[in-house]
């Protein structure tokens, strides 16, 4: 018969998972969130996003396939993030996705785009693409990165087998006094 009153390796493993869990799901400090450019919604800077993905993740964490497309006056692009989980061990992959406008001079229509576009836009526009692209990856990870920035309906993270073990856990410690007690 299995004693009900002990904590499993496998138990134990899950708990550290689920703190780490906890801590992607804090929401960032609002001295951290910034307006976007035009106003109508919120975003995290990219230095805090990387920062918080090397703190996190003990500097663990790389990105590859950077790819984009021009459309007209903007560009897309897309990256893939990969973080190594402090827990598990395990490399995990998330893709992200962004797309910035290239500036023109004010007032110019699309039709003069090419006569238009700033000198130095494309020298602006990428670096800001790529740090897009890792913000939109970095953010289905958890709401420290901004995941639930702009969301009307935020669920929270509740987690499962750790109210388990910490009742396991008392369970045991009643019955370890109970048979410490002098007959």
């Amino acid at each position: 018969m299995a004693d009900i009153t002990k904590v499993t390796e496998e138990m134990e493993l899950r708990v550290k998972l689920e703190n780490f869990i906890g801590a992607l799901s804090r929401q960032p400090s609002d001295k951290d969130i910034d307006k976007t450019p035009d106003g109508k919604a919120f975003t995290l800077p990219i230095d805090f996003v990387e920062t918080t993905l090397d703190e996190l993740f003990f500097g663990m964490w790389q990105t590859h396939s950077f790819s984009y497309n021009r459309e007209f006056n903007e560009l897309i692009g897309s990256i893939i993030l990969e973080v190594k989980h402090p827990i598990s061990g395990e490399w995990i992959k998330r893709t992200g996705a962004g797309g910035i406008i290239i500036m023109q001079d004010s007032g110019a229509t699309l039709e003069q785009f090419n006569s238009t576009k700033k000198k130095n836009a494309l020298d602006l526009s990428f670096p800001k693409l790529k740090a897009e692209c890792l913000k939109n990856a970095a953010q289905s990870l958890g709401n420290i990165f901004g995941r639930n920035l702009n969301r009307k309906k935020k669920d929270s993270y509740q987690p499962i087998v750790k109210p388990q073990v910490e009742r396991i856990k008392q369970l045991a410690q009643s019955n370890n006094e109970e048979n410490n007690q002098p007959k």
